[in-house]
């Protein structure tokens, strides 16, 4: 590609089609493609009534069958016209690629936000995918290191260009951007090129779709340190012991809140699970132990469904529904989310609880808990 500034570039593409517009500012780059009405449905039904007329042979008849049949005709002619219609924008900033686009459902459109970290993209390229001339369109794609390529861009997105010096153009922008600020943190890993014989690479940007933990903030001061602040390697004492915390498994939910499964250990071996649920500022801890298979099948929670009952009986304890929650979890040390459900229930005196998890995989998971108040741990240090 010849030598053109950033702003020259971003001006031939808003002139010549003004199907993509992007902008720089503050280090950020942002590729919208805005949402284009169907200029021709009126020109189809009206060449679809003479249509009509001319078969027919007589004006005089066309009535109130020709007109249904000329919206029917004019409609499914327009179709091909109205798949560009949504908008949709791709961001790019120090750490990720973002992109949007609306979803229409039974209550209107619905956003949708899906995000890819930098550091595990190798290259992100754009494709033509040409079936028929009249449904041309392309399509953007990211490849990670392992060699798993995923669209994040196209038809079902509402990202429709047809013309492929928009698109190269596009994807040339995206290379000068992130080559200028370095965003790319490519892992140095052999990975065997892998051929895509069905699709026709245009350009191409060296650079694994996941879902990345929330960035949690802790404390450092060893003499704040709370409930909130543990994390793998951390001493203190609870009930007259000493215990370190050897892994952990965070939630990371919908509503923002993050919560933590602590494994913990004390000076004779002993393991233990230690849960810290967060509400906006405030932190509840909880002693949990992992319900059997057994006690799953008696109390018929060993396959979760959305039909779970609001009150039932545990333990000789009733329980309440307090919140149903979705999310992700992360594993200690991952970087990859597992999708996850989760029912929490309490008892009526609101000192037992009752997590009911199911993984993506269908899995389910259930953990009995005790209230445990904080000034019941002591001595919280850094390792």
């Amino acid at each position: 590609m010849t030598n053109i500034t950033i702003q020259s570039l971003i001006k031939q593409i808003s002139t010549m089609s003004k199907i993509i517009n992007i902008t720089e500012e503050n280090g950020i780059l942002t590729l919208k493609h805005p949402k284009k009405r169907n200029k021709w449905s009126f020109f189809w039904i009206f060449i679809a009534s003479i249509f009509f007329t001319v078969i027919t042979g007589d004006i005089s008849n066309f009535g109130i069958g020709g007109l249904c049949f000329s919206l029917v005709l004019g409609t499914v002619m327009s179709i091909p016209l109205m798949l560009q219609n949504r908008e949709v924008s791709l961001t790019i900033d120090e750490k990720f690629i973002t992109i949007e686009y609306s979803s229409s459902n039974d209550n209107g459109d619905k956003i949708i936000k899906e995000m890819f970290a930098n550091e595990n993209i190798k290259r992100i390229y754009a494709v033509s995918k040409q079936k028929y001339s009249i449904y041309n369109h392309y399509e953007l794609w990211i490849e990670n290191y392992k060699g798993e390529e995923t669209k994040i861009l196209g038809k079902e997105e509402g990202f429709v260009v047809k013309k492929e010096e928009i698109v190269c153009k596009a994807v040339d922008e995206i290379r000068q951007f992130l080559s200028k600020n370095k965003y790319l943190k490519p892992k140095k890993e052999v990975v065997q090129k892998i051929s895509t014989p069905k699709v026709k690479v245009l350009k191409s940007i060296n650079n694994k779709t996941i879902t990345p933990p929330r960035k949690v903030t802790k404390e450092q001061d060893t003499a704040k340190l709370k409930i909130q602040d543990l994390r793998e390697g951390v001493l203190f004492d609870f009930h007259n012991e000493n215990w370190e915390v050897i892994g952990q498994v965070q939630y990371d939910w919908k509503l923002e809140n993050t919560d933590t499964l602590y494994q913990i250990k004390n000076q004779r071996n002993q393991i233990s699970l230690l849960f810290v649920a967060q509400n906006m500022a405030v932190y509840t801890a909880w002693i949990e132990e992992r319900v059997s298979q057994y006690e799953l099948i008696e109390h018929q929670l060993d396959k979760v469904s959305q039909n779970l009952p609001v009150k039932f009986t545990f333990r000789e304890s009733v329980f309440l529904k307090e919140h149903f929650n979705v999310g992700h979890e992360f594993a200690s040390k991952s970087k990859n989310g597992v999708k996850i459900k989760q029912w929490k229930y309490l008892s009526e005196d609101r000192k037992e609880s009752l997590r009911i998890l199911e993984h993506e995989d269908k899995d389910t998971f259930v953990f009995w808990g005790e209230k445990i108040e904080e000034f019941e741990f002591s001595n919280i240090l850094l390792s």
